[in-house]
């Protein structure tokens, strides 16, 4: 069985979390944050204090510290799937994971 991780196996805070830490719709914060800086920084490609920085596109500031406390907290193994993962694991079946930003 092959998962993909966030909302099938991970609660995603990316659009939970994230936008009530700004107390913003999902829209909102997706029409105002930078169009890379979330993908480069899941790649890799820039730090997270680069991130934190450049996370808005009008260079707005907001309390790092907290916005990393809420996305982290947010993170957690989706209601159910812990049994069934168990289950198949009992039964044997091949299980990886594939995601992708």
């Amino acid at each position: 069985v092959l998962f993909d991780v966030m909302d099938t196996l991970v609660h995603d805070p990316f659009r939970h979390e994230m936008p009530t830490f700004f107390g913003m719709s999902l829209e909102a914060m997706m029409r105002e944050k930078h169009p890379r800086a979330w993908v480069e920084f899941e790649l890799a490609e820039r730090d997270e204090a680069s991130f934190l920085r450049d996370f808005f596109a009008d260079g707005r500031t907001f309390d790092g510290a907290a916005f990393r406390e809420a996305v982290f907290g947010g993170y957690r193994l989706l209601d159910g799937i812990e049994p069934i993962l168990g289950e198949l694991h009992a039964r044997g079946v091949p299980m990886h994971t594939h995601t992708r930003p």
